[in-house]
């Protein structure tokens, strides 16, 4: 028996406890006829779903298209006491599905979710796969740049697509990103339970060449796939990054600072961010943070915006112009790094950023001049709610070959780190400089 034709009371779901019903169904679900269709006076849903409703209902059906946002406003605003509204979703709605939107507009008290298996999950099981660790993306519905490296380096990875950049698009994206990847094995899910469906095997160069698909369209790299993975964004090469007369924080150093830095959930500060190539790798090692980078000068900002491009990351956001004029407009920080900027700007700025620092935070802040190291080292006595101070200097030195006689090591200028911990309980305890 197809389960959403049941009329079990222990399925159902009663209209009066919850005006607002979100029901999901199967991705390979036929007609539709369960009992909360009939107790709706009012029926959402894509034109396919509302396709799969019995023909004598007078409900009044509400078709969810491009302007979905805008048609469930007026929809819920105008929602009257004693009015049912079913709303159909395919699979999961909360699974980058429309009960996140829903449940902004509406009291949540007034919704309920009934959720069904999801189209990857049926992918899945037409592949037989499994998706234990496997790592969701999506571009549905948005123009945002494919992040190449974290799908690429995921154990396993579902990218969810739309007509415009349907699975064999996403495949070229990631092989453009990354041409070694291109003989990774991977799937393409199509059209799931239409008679159009899908499903096919190949490799990513492969699946890059086939003709777009108009309909839900997954690209899948199974668990157990080998191949090419690139490296983690941590001391990535300079010449990864678009930068300008060597300002950009070199690999060995970048390491170090975000080392440092303890990255985490929260906010990151990247002032005088040059190539942005510290922001953008904390960035790229931890989703859950968001960075805001800052430079002045417009030529670096082109550069910083197309590292962010090529990255394809969006927890990323480039601020151009002065710190002093954009104090107002950023977050709190829970970690700042200062790569730029003389002793002058230092002594001003970096006491009033420690200020904006979240209890138990980092800054960061390295220096070349004798004179920008000296302002960092008289620095603790000016930082309020300091619980410790750390001081590194940096020497690097590169093996070159000398001419047809041998090598030798060639030293970079040494670079001088300092780094603050803000107290998490401010006001206790004395200051201690290391």
């Amino acid at each position: 028996m197809n389960p959403l034709t049941e009329t079990s009371s222990s399925s159902s779901i009663d209209f009066s406890e919850a005006p607002i019903l979100l029901k999901g169904i199967p991705p390979d679900s036929g007609p539709l006829d369960f009992p909360e269709i009939r107790h709706a006076q009012i029926i959402a849903g894509g034109k396919r779903l509302l396709a799969l409703l019995p023909q004598d209902l007078h409900a009044q059906l509400i078709p969810l298209e491009a302007n979905l946002k805008d048609t469930l406003k007026n929809l819920l605003r105008h929602l009257s006491p004693g009015r049912h509204l079913l709303i159909l979703a395919s699979g999961d709605p909360l699974f980058h599905g429309i009960a996140s939107t829903v449940l902004a507009m509406a009291n949540p008290e007034h919704v309920r979710i009934d959720p069904a298996p999801t189209a990857f999950q049926t992918a899945f099981a037409r592949l037989k796969l499994p998706w234990s660790a496997t790592r969701f993306f999506s571009v549905h519905g948005t123009d945002k740049i494919l992040n190449a490296r974290a799908v690429l380096t995921a154990p396993g990875a579902v990218v969810y697509g739309d007509p415009h950049r349907s699975a064999s698009v996403l495949a070229k994206e990631l092989v453009d990103a990354f041409p070694d990847a291109g003989q990774r094995e991977a799937f393409l899910a199509e059209d799931l339970g239409l008679p159009s469906e899908n499903l096919q095997a190949d490799t990513l160069k492969n699946l890059s060449e086939l003709p777009a698909c108009s309909g839900l369209s997954m690209l899948i790299l199974p668990e157990q796939g080998t191949g090419f993975s690139p490296a983690l964004a941590l001391g990535l090469p300079d010449e990864t990054y678009h930068h300008q007369n060597h300002m950009i924080t070199h690999p060995e150093t970048r390491v170090l600072v975000l080392s440092k830095l303890r990255l985490r959930r929260g906010v990151l500060w990247d002032l005088g961010a040059g190539s942005g190539s510290v922001g953008l790798e904390a960035a790229s090692l931890c989703e859950a943070l968001e960075v805001h980078s800052v430079e002045k000068n417009p030529e670096r900002c082109k550069d910083i915006l197309q590292n962010i491009r090529e990255a394809g990351l969006s927890n990323i956001h480039l601020h151009s112009g002065r710190m002093e004029d954009l104090w107002e407009t950023l977050p709190a920080p829970d970690s700042v790094f200062f790569g730029g900027g003389g002793p002058e700007a230092l002594s001003d700025l970096l006491p009033q950023t420690f200020r904006r620092l979240n209890p138990g935070g980092v800054l960061a802040a390295t220096a070349i001049l004798m004179e920008t190291e000296q302002c960092l080292n008289a620095m603790p006595n000016r930082l309020q709610d300091l619980e410790r101070a750390e001081f590194l200097t940096v020497n690097i030195a590169r093996t070159e070959k000398l001419g047809s006689s041998g090598h030798m090591r060639k030293a970079e200028n040494p670079v001088f780190l300092a780094v603050f911990h803000k107290k998490m309980f401010p006001g206790n305890g004395e200051k201690q400089h290391v």
